[in-house]
């Protein structure tokens, strides 16, 4: 028996020999991932991944539910762990328990009573930090005039110049080199 198929994007024909004792043979698995999967980050130790099902044309039968992967991202000993999710009307899944302000990989894919369909590609997020805002504000007065006095009016004046320096110590500032 021959399989032909043609592939969606590129509309190239492929055949395939297949050797069958029966005179047909359906491909029964989803041929494509979920599309748009989206992750955000919910707080410092949770995520929410959604996805849409996979297009019409390459579910081949009965997606019956979807399996969510996800691993730290820069961890060469980090297991890749996996979510099952046996009902295919649920399109969304909080991951809680992760580390706080850690990248992490995560990825889907459609299953069918016969098997797994593809993973989508690697979509990347970051947890958020621990939620409590370190602010920590330093003013520096300096005086340009050495020169202050009252002028004889009995009141004093304020300097001719002076600035302010002003430092924020924010999460997201961590990488700023230079704060204008």
């Amino acid at each position: 028996m021959e399989l032909i198929a043609t592939k969606p994007k590129t509309g190239k024909v492929c055949r395939e020999r297949i050797k069958s004792d029966n005179s047909f043979f359906f491909i029964s698995v989803p041929l494509r991932s979920p599309t748009n999967l989206t992750v955000t980050a919910i707080s410092s130790t949770s995520i929410t991944a959604m996805w849409q099902l996979p297009p019409v044309y390459s579910v081949n039968g009965i997606i019956t539910g979807f399996k969510l992967y996800y691993k730290k991202k820069y961890a060469a000993d980090s297991p890749t762990t996996m979510l099952d999710i046996n009902n295919a009307t649920v399109l969304a899944k909080n991951v809680t328990g992760l580390d706080k302000f850690t990248k992490y990989e995560f990825k889907v894919l459609a299953f069918s009573s016969d098997g797994d369909g593809p993973k989508s590609s690697v979509i990347v997020v970051r947890t958020k930090e621990d939620g409590k805002a370190r602010v920590t504000a330093k003013v520096v007065l300096e005086e340009t005039s050495p020169n202050r006095s009252t002028r004889g009016r009995g009141r004093m004046l304020p300097p001719k110049r002076f600035f302010i320096n002003i430092f924020l110590h924010l999460p997201f500032l961590r990488s700023c080199k230079h704060i204008a």
